[in-house]
């Protein structure tokens, strides 16, 4: 092979693992969530669905990092994005999440209920 025709493998194959490469939950944007799934929410549902989108959102985070933290080990090791093509990548539902969390959040401001939903 002539070193161009290397050069160019090297380089497409390394962009093909790093775009499989599993995120970071906080490197992860949240998607679109229409706000007016809660638009006729009072301040106790949404207060409720706080908690249970927060909470959903933090187990998701910890099973992302961990897919994350194999990710980056099993790759040092092998060579490959494990976790990627194992499924343990589960970006999209963070993302999912993180837009809930903001689309209830938009409710809450918009009704006036408190700052911050009680713990």
């Amino acid at each position: 092979m002539t070193t161009t025709l290397k050069s160019c493998l090297s380089v497409l194959c390394g962009s093909l693992l790093l775009s499989g490469c599993t995120k970071s939950p906080q490197s992860i944007q949240p998607a679109q969530v229409a706000p007016s799934i809660y638009a006729d929410r009072d301040c106790a549902w949404l207060d409720a669905e706080a908690r249970q989108v927060n909470d959903k959102l933090a187990a998701a985070s910890q099973q992302q990092q961990r897919a994350h933290d194999n990710e980056r080990d099993g790759f040092l090791l092998s060579g490959w994005p494990i976790s990627t093509l194992s499924g343990d990548d589960i970006a999209p539902q963070i993302a999912r999440l993180k837009g809930e969390q903001q689309a209830v959040q938009r409710a809450r401001e918009r009704n006036g209920c408190e700052i911050a939903p009680p713990g």
